[in-house]
């Protein structure tokens, strides 16, 4: 009788059968699957917290420009001329206003506040909008008081920023929005704010409108 010839067996063990191999790698496959799915969604996690976080660092910077310009002041200060200027001075980048701090610099008082943009430390290419305080010690203080400024980042990485003003001005017969506000004793009734953010940034900046609650008589 023909004998078949059977699979070589060593030591009692076998080989994996196709069917094996396959289920094999069907278990390996969902859980691969499974690893991958978490991974996206703990990085989808990440990214969602990433940007709360970045919506709230906005909203906070917006609450911050919007309550310390609503306390600036109608000041007089000297130039380094010995000329009395105004305090407040504002070009479509730079805003210099001077308001009350409870808080700054280890005390209270009136401080001189600059809100413009620096260089990014982080990205070459973008700015950071940042607002500089220091004592306001009326004339001469810009001389004696440099070293004292503190500067504080309100919103890093923007592409560019702009100011407008409007308020009351003899020589029209209607306020009309302008780039600057500057050598005017009165303050501005209204300041737009407006940021714009790099290509590709989520981020958004509706224009902000802070109102000086010293300005003109509404």
């Amino acid at each position: 009788m023909t004998q078949i010839a059977q699979p070589y067996e060593r030591n009692g063990e076998r080989g994996f059968t196709l069917l094996e191999l396959v289920v094999t790698l069907g278990l390996l496959s969902l859980i691969v699957a499974a690893i991958m799915g978490g991974l996206g969604s703990s990085r989808r996690v990440w990214q969602m917290r990433s940007d709360l976080e970045q919506l709230s660092g906005l909203g906070a910077a917006r609450s911050l420009l919007a309550a310390r310009v609503s306390d600036a002041m109608p000041l007089w200060d000297r130039s380094n001329k010995g000329i009395a200027v105004p305090a407040f001075d504002g070009t479509s980048v730079i805003l210099t206003f001077v308001a009350p701090l409870a808080h700054a610099n280890g005390g209270g008082g009136l401080f001189r506040q600059v809100v413009r943009l620096v260089p990014s430390a982080s990205h070459s290419g973008l700015w950071d909008l940042v607002v500089d305080e220091s004592p306001f010690g009326g004339a001469g203080a810009a001389k004696t008081l440099a070293a004292t400024v503190q500067t504080s980042v309100l919103v890093g990485n923007v592409a560019e920023m702009a100011l407008r003003y409007i308020g009351s001005d003899a020589t029209r017969s209607a306020p009309e929005w302008s780039a600057s506000w500057q050598h005017r004793p009165q303050l501005p009734r209204l300041i737009g704010l407006t940021v714009v953010f790099p290509p590709g940034d989520l981020r958004r900046w509706p224009e902000l409108m802070l109102a000086p609650s010293n300005g003109p008589a509404r």
